[in-house]
């Protein structure tokens, strides 16, 4: 038997590589710069999706704050009730983050994207090469690996994919210390520590590096390999499986030290994320929670062919259709890791594996653990998983996929390999095993025959029941035709060559391009950024939504996204400078969020619009999609009225939320009282331009004990609105009107209509089909709750969340200041006579803060402190200086060893 596989092959993980070997890891760092850089430089850089509103800004925002000199603990420019370190999102303190302080924002990002994708495809070369397979092999498998399946799919989410990268070192590590413990079975124990040493170190840099990232999803994916690798090693019979009990006491010792000192390195993120989980909307996760975003187990077929349910939208294709996102479901890495994967199957013997082989279960094992982790709740195993520590706290179990991603695309390696060398029987490639080997490929042309052959059928099959969904599929057909021959030509190749060893791998590999090429050109998302700016436009954001206060923009619907994005749709506002009440990411405060609604992008809760709670926040400019002020009388008539009281008012105004020529528009009184008039005067109504003023004609109703009363209007001008008055004062109970050239009317009066078109906001600009209001008054930025007891004097701020207000108090009073309460602020006072310090305590009154502050004269110092970030620093720090001292040491001996060599 060929022992290019065995055991006993493989090498030293790390070791100077030979000619071949330095050509792949330049090809490795090439490709990234190319497919990186270049979209970059026409405009398109790889900034989409969550990236774009999340994970870039909140990056830039930390590395302003690093600039600055300090800390990034707070993002003073949302105040949606959410840290910036301890709300995860931005991976504030990551190393590839501190370079966002120094060089610009879109290189730095074009830095952390190469850095990710160079990290799994030099991670992937390296433990192929550990297992002892060639070059070009590995050099195929860490190409599928990074650029296919869920490596490319999230890469929307920088620190998913940033834990998915070290999902290959962190095998290495455990895989390659155990067979290196093996090694030194008889040694005295002091022998065993100090070899393990170095890998204490490689292990708490992965945690450490994990945990910096931020990312709870990256942490859980290395926590679950971890508990399937680990319990394999000391359990199943092969190459790295522990001989000794001692062995395996020093085994889990290394690990467990270096996964200490990883904590260590990553704790000033740790304990802060933890303590805001506690506070945030994740303070209690049910299992709803845990099985939000489990992969439907039918939708399994998408490993098969991608595009299964819509792709990326290129060449004409629709995009993804189905009740989820692309980006949650993609972990297609080819036919051929398919194939190679039921390859290692047909080794299967009724003792189980042998020989080499037996090395290569550990694979088979990740990936059936990762495959009903990815089904999360739809398997009763759910519940298992949801019970891991930590683990079990996280949502999106569709992202376990990259651990179905990854023990193929090693199988494709090994497969590779023995292809290669024409070792057709444990390629499955033998006239007995090779049907079976092939069957993934007979799956795939079946069910893309059926998708080109009875499209709707199919999609109906897998769970698409709506029939307008269900017909899109027929834009597939492109992408279906190529995925399809891609697998017949991977069938009639082994079939037809499976003897001619170093043509088929050839022919195979051009395959292996080839598929991976179509992948990233249908089924990629995140790869070149969309249409619109990176960075938001401080100008055009002034023009609109400068008011002195915060902004918030709505728009549930989503029409406007692109056109938010360039005034500063939250976290896009750190570009702009102007604050906003609302910010996108995974954590905010419970608090906050259940009295705001503001969680959900470009969204707020229009009843507590009504009811005043964002005027304690300051809400000076709010951007309201037309969809939101007007809806579709087929959709619901009358609107009901849910949070908005009626009464009476002199003046009555109602806001189409863009230009429009009204044709007929139709007042009704109060539906809920007996016979009650719309007034007892005449009405007059005026329409309202653009900017939100009344113009042209007047327009009567003189029937004064009218329920209803009807406008028709024969040459209309463009307007944004109208108001309606009457001496008597109005009472509308609904308002409807029909544009001109249309067949669809409209109701006047949802809720955030209602709490709108109110004294307190008047319309100041109309913008395609939203429009923009502005607050008639805000409240100061800090306050006395009694005024006659002194006055607030100054208020100074910094970019990185301090506050200094000066007050001048013949009696104690109670200041409060317009800042979402978080558990970590604090409060200084110094007195400007006597010098006196006092520490006040920051309380909360509302969603805002407060302190008490005695009678004086007082400079009183708003900072935030991220709950335990000083024990974090200082942990950290010392895990640092403990790493750089432990770095220099190995240095020193390198040095020693090389210059004893030359000397003798």
């Amino acid at each position: 038997m060929n022992t290019d596989l065995a055991a006993t092959a493989s090498r030293p993980w790390w070791r100077r590589p030979a000619r071949s070997d330095r050509w792949a890891l330049y090809w490795f760092l090439a490709v990234p710069a190319v497919i990186f850089i270049l979209p970059a430089l026409f405009g398109h850089p790889a900034i989409d999706a969550d990236n774009l509103i999340q994970n870039f800004p909140l990056r830039v925002l930390a590395g302003q704050q690093i600039a600055s000199g300090h800390l990034p603990l707070l993002d003073p420019l949302t105040n949606a009730g959410t840290p910036l370190l301890g709300g995860m999102n931005a991976g504030a303190l990551y190393p590839l983050t501190v370079i966002f302080a120094f060089i610009p924002p879109i290189v730095a990002w074009l830095i952390n994207m190469i850095v990710v994708y160079l990290t799994a495809s030099i991670g992937v070369f390296a433990l192929c090469r550990w297992h002892g397979l060639r070059t070009w092999p590995s050099f195929a498998a860490a190409l599928c690996y990074t650029y296919s399946g869920a490596m490319v799919g999230q890469m929307v989410h920088l620190g998913v994919v940033q834990g998915y990268s070290f999902i290959p070192w962190a095998l290495l590590v455990m895989v390659a210390l155990s067979r290196r413990l093996n090694e030194l079975e008889g040694s005295p124990s002091w022998h065993l520590a100090r070899v393990g040493f170095p890998w204490v170190v490689g292990v708490a840099i992965l945690w450490g590096l994990t945990f910096l990232s931020g990312e709870p999803r990256a942490i859980a994916s290395i926590e679950l390999l971890t508990l399937v690798v680990v319990p394999c090693v000391l359990l199943l019979r092969s190459s790295y499986w522990l001989r000794s009990w001692r062995l395996r006491i020093a085994y889990l010792a290394t690990l467990a030290v270096g996964f200490a000192w990883g904590v260590g390195l990553g704790l000033v993120q740790l304990l802060p994320g933890w303590s805001f989980i506690n506070f945030s909307e994740r303070s209690e996760v049910n299992y709803g929670f845990y099985g939000a975003g489990s992969l439907a187990v039918r939708w399994t077929t998408l490993l098969f062919t991608p595009d299964l349910l819509g792709g990326n939208g290129a060449f004409g294709q629709p995009a993804f259709f189905a009740n989820y996102n692309l980006a949650e479901v993609t972990g297609y890495v080819g036919i051929l890791a398919l194939i190679a994967g039921a390859a290692f199957l047909t080794r299967l013997t009724r003792k189980g594996w042998r020989g080499a082989d037996r090395d290569w279960v550990i694979y088979a094992v990740i990936g059936i653990i990762g495959l009903l982790a990815t089904w999360g709740s739809f398997t009763p195993l759910g519940h298992l998983f949801r019970d891991i520590p930590l683990y079990g706290s996280t949502r999106l179990q569709s992202r376990n996929v990259i651990l179905v991603d990854f023990p193929l695309v090693m199988f494709l390696g090994r497969w590779l390999q023995l292809v290669r060398d024409g070792q057709v029987e444990r390629a499955g490639l033998s006239r007995r095993s090779r049907w079976f080997t092939l069957l993934p490929a007979f799956v795939a042309i079946v069910l893309l025959v059926g998708l080109l052959g009875w499209g709707t059928w199919v999609i109906q099959k897998v769970g698409i029941t709506h029939d307008v969904y269900a017909t899109l599929e027929g834009g597939l057909k492109l992408a279906n035709s190529l995925f399809l021959a891609i697998a017949v030509l991977s069938v009639v190749a082994i079939v037809l060559m499976a003897r001619h060893a170093r043509k088929l791998f050839c022919v195979l590999v051009a395959i292996l391009v080839c598929d991976i090429a179509l992948f990233v050109i249908f089924t990629s998302s995140g790869l070149i950024g969309g249409q619109g700016p990176r960075e938001a436009s401080q100008s055009a954001a002034e023009h609109l939504l400068s008011s002195g206060g915060r902004f918030a923009l709505v728009d549930q619907g989503g029409v406007h996204t692109g056109f938010y994005r360039t005034i500063g749709e939250p976290n896009m506002n750190v570009f702009t400078h102007i604050a906003s009440v609302q910010g996108y990411g995974a954590l905010v405060s419970g608090i906050y969020d259940n009295a705001t609604g503001t969680h959900p992008q470009a969204m707020l809760n229009a009843c507590h619009l009504a009811d005043g709670t964002f005027t304690q926040l300051r809400l000076g400019a709010i951007a309201i999609s037309s969809s939101e002020l007007m809806l579709k009388t087929v959709l619901a008539r009358p609107v009901p009225r849910t949070c908005v009281p009626q009464q009476s008012e002199p003046t009555v105004t109602r806001y189409f939320g863009e230009r429009l020529k009204p044709r007929e528009l139709i007042l009704t009184s109060d539906s809920n009282s007996h016979n009650a008039p719309l007034s007892t005067t005449p009405l007059s109504l005026r329409f309202i331009n653009g900017s939100g003023h009344v113009f042209g004609t007047t327009y009567s109703a003189t029937d004064a004990s009218a329920k209803k009363a009807v406008f028709d209007f024969a040459a209309p001008p463009f307007a944004a609105g109208f108001e309606v008055t009457s001496s008597s004062g109005v009472v509308i109970g609904n308002a409807v009107v029909t544009p001109y050239s249309s067949k669809w009317s409209y109701e006047l009066d949802t809720n955030f209509e209602l709490a709108i078109a109110t004294s307190k906001w008047h319309m100041t600009s109309t913008e395609d089909t939203f429009s923009v209001f502005k607050a008639t008054s805000l409240v100061p930025r800090a306050w006395l709750t009694t005024k006659s007891a002194g006055s607030v004097t100054n208020i100074r701020t910094a970019t990185w969340g301090d506050a200094w207000v000066s007050v001048t108090l013949s009696k104690a009073s109670v200041l409060e200041r317009s800042e979402a309460y978080l558990p970590g602020w604090r409060a200084t006072a110094v007195n400007s006579t006597t010098g006196r310090v006092v520490q006040l305590k920051v309380s909360r009154v509302g969603l805002i803060e407060k302190v008490d502050v005695p009678e004086g004269t007082w400079v009183i110092h708003f900072h935030y402190h991220a709950p335990y970030i000083e024990v974090g620093v200082a942990v950290t720090a010392a895990s640092i200086v403990l790493l750089i001292g432990v770095g220099l040491w190995f240095l020193r001996q390198s040095r020693r060893r090389r210059n004893s060599k030359v000397i003798s």
